[in-house]
Parts: C-alpha cells; sequence; structure tokens
C-alpha cells in the first residue's frame, strides 16, 4: 500500500509540475485577454560536435485562452471552414506585406509568425504578439527599420475583416496561428 501511495504522489506530482504555468491578463484596444504564460523547460541533449551533454532551456510562447471572459475556440487541424478561411486571409496579409517591403530589405531569410492571433466575435483581430517579423541572424537591420516593419505588419493584421465563426448559432472568438518564411537573394 506504501508503494502505491509513493508511486500515486510520485505521478501526480510530476503532471502538477509539468502543467506550471502563470496566468496572466492583458488588455488590448479595450479587450481583456487571458494569456497563459508556461514556465521555461530544461532538457538534455548530446552535442553533435562535442559529443558531451548539454543542457538547454525552452521558453514557450504565451497562449491566450479567453476574450472578456470567453474562451476562445482553437481548431489545431483546421477543419473549420471559418478557421482556413482566417489562415488564408492572414496568410495573403503576410505574402502582400512581404512584396510591400521585399525592396527595402537586403538578401537574407525573413519570417512573419504569429503564433497567437485572437479573432472577436465580430470578426475583427483583437490580439497578437508585438513582434511579428523576424530576420535571420545573418541579417542586420536597424533597430527603426526592425520597429517600421514590425508596425506595418501590425496595421495590416488590424485592418483585415476576418468572417465572424458562429458556432451553435453564436458568434464565438477564436484563435489562429500562422507562419511563412520569404528568402530574397542578392
Amino acid at each position: 500500500m506504501k508503494n502505491l501511495f509513493t508511486i500515486l504522489f510520485c505521478i501526480c506530482h510530476s503532471l502538477l509540475f509539468a502543467a506550471e504555468a502563470d496566468t496572466v491578463k492583458v488588455v488590448r484596444n479595450g479587450n481583456t485577454i487571458e494569456v497563459v504564460q508556461q514556465r521555461a523547460d530544461t532538457i538534455a541533449i548530446i552535442n553533435p560536435q562535442t559529443y558531451k551533454q548539454e543542457q538547454r532551456t525552452i521558453t514557450h510562447p504565451p497562449t491566450p485562452i479567453s476574450l472578456n471572459g470567453t474562451v476562445l475556440y482553437f481548431d489545431k487541424e483546421a477543419k473549420n471552414f471559418i478557421i482556413k478561411a482566417a489562415q488564408t486571409q492572414l496568410q495573403d496579409c503576410i505574402r502582400t506585406m512581404f512584396k510591400n517591403i521585399k525592396d527595402e530589405l537586403p538578401a537574407g531569410t525573413y519570417t512573419c509568425e504569429i503564433p497567437d492571433l485572437v479573432i472577436d466575435a465580430e470578426g475583427k483581430a483583437a490580439y497578437f504578439s508585438n513582434n511579428v517579423f523576424y530576420a535571420s541572424k545573418d541579417v542586420l537591420l536597424s533597430d527603426k527599420l526592425f520597429q517600421s516593419i514590425n508596425e506595418q505588419f501590425a496595421k495590416a493584421i488590424n485592418e483585415i475583416e476576418f468572417i465572424p465563426l458562429t458556432i451553435d448559432g453564436e458568434k464565438v472568438p477564436f484563435r489562429i496561428d500562422m507562419s511563412a518564411d520569404m528568402r530574397l537573394a542578392q
């Protein structure tokens, strides 16, 4: 009986430890978004060059879970037509932005990553990460240009009119994610 108790205690403790996260409320554009920030994980890996064990810390992006007290709908496989349409609209927006800014950028690889776009019940962008535009390590951009491009992406995303998602006859807020890369050659 004592061994069973010890095993159950260890399992429950490890499940609690693995699920540790902090919930924060963020107010943006008059909306209150509840966001979960999971704590970083530490993993052990074998370095392929030195064959020595090293520890790495993996951070997780914040995950929005509710908008103004309403739980967000999230369809990871994007089986819902409205979710697919929203992802297509966002992808088109990102492609257009990349076309508009490509003349300002040096050769290199660029990424637009939006892991947390919250769309309200009326089809407007209610929340997403502040910085969505990234350049590879070999590309040097001025802080001013980097900030300007992120502002252009934010403005373009905020202007998208998404189709509202309706579930059981009721409009509900939802979350999507999107990532796109662009490579510019000399």
